[in-house]
C-alpha cells in the first residue's frame, strides 16, 4: 500500500526523566492512497543518519494497522522512499 500524505503535527519531548528512559518522538498523521488514515508515533531520537529509513519503515509497519472487524489489515508499505522524504527530507 501507497503512504499518500505524512502530515507533522509534534515533536514530544519530556521536560524530566520518569525512572522508566527518556526518548524523543515526532507524531504524524499518515494518509493512505485508499483515504484511511492513521496516528504514528515515529522515535528518532539518538537513530543514526543512516538507520533512519529503516528506523521509519518499522515503525509505520508496526503501527499502521486496521482493525475490520473480522481481521486486522496490516499494511506493508510500498513507497518509503517517497514516505520517508514527507516526513524527514528536510533534515
Amino acid at each position: 500500500m501507497r503512504i499518500k500524505e505524512c502530515k507533522f503535527i509534534e515533536h514530544v519531548a519530556p521536560n524530566m526523566s520518569c525512572g522508566t528512559g527518556y526518548s524523543e518522538y515526532d507524531v504524524f498523521i499518515i494518509t493512505l492512497e485508499d483515504g484511511r488514515t492513521k496516528k504514528v508515533n515515529i522515535n528518532m531520537w539518538y537513530v543514526p543518519k543512516d538507520k533512519m529509513k529503516s528506523t521509519v519503515r518499522e515503525a509505520l509497519e508496526r503501527q499502521l494497522k486496521f482493525d475490520m472487524g473480522d481481521h486486522i489489515d496490516e499494511i506493508i508499505v510500498d513507497n518509503i522512499d517517497e514516505a520517508y522524504e514527507m516526513m524527514y527530507g528536510n533534515i
